[in-house]
């Protein structure tokens, strides 16, 4: 199942810095695009499957722990494009 997860803007850019380009978490977290949201200011959303935003979790946990509120907020409501 494809779902909606959402980084802040500035944590999704540390995310990316730091995760290392060979992994596939890097290639999906690349297919993000950038939106404004009313409410946060920019956002970048991700279009990806289940599997692929728990592993965005797991990687976030140890690489960027700022951004691990978004993907768990985003994985818990679940959002479908």
């Amino acid at each position: 199942m494809k779902i909606i997860v959402e980084i802040e803007f500035g944590g999704y850019h540390r995310f990316v810095a730091e995760c290392d380009p060979t992994r596939r978490e890097y290639q999906v977290l690349r297919n993000g695009a950038e939106i404004r949201d009313s409410v946060d200011g920019r956002v970048v959303v991700i279009l990806c499957e289940t599997d692929e935003a728990n592993a965005l979790l797991d990687l976030a946990e140890l690489i960027c722990p700022e951004v691990v509120l978004d993907i768990v907020a985003s994985i818990n409501l679940g959002r479908r494009p």
